[in-house]
C-alpha cells in the first residue's frame, strides 16, 4: 500500500496515522516521515490497509 501526501508549504509538516489493516480487529499508529516544504513525500507499507487515518496536522517549529 502507499500514501502520496504534498506539501505546499514554507515549513515542514507532520501529521499523525493510524491503520486497520487486513487480520487484525483494532486500529494501531504506524510511523510517518514529516515532509520538508514544498515536497512530496510516499508512506509505503506491506500490509493491506482497509482504512488509514491521518490526524494532528501541524508544523514544525
Amino acid at each position: 500500500m502507499m500514501l502520496k501526501v504534498t506539501n505546499p508549504f514554507d515549513k515542514k509538516l507532520n501529521y499523525n496515522a493510524q491503520m486497520y489493516i487486513v487480520g487484525n480487529t483494532k486500529w494501531f499508529p504506524t510511523s510517518i516521515i514529516p515532509i520538508e516544504p514544498h515536497l512530496l513525500n510516499y508512506e509505503t507499507w506491506n500490509d493491506v490497509i482497509i482504512t488509514l487515518i491521518l490526524g494532528n496536522w501541524r508544523f514544525e517549529k
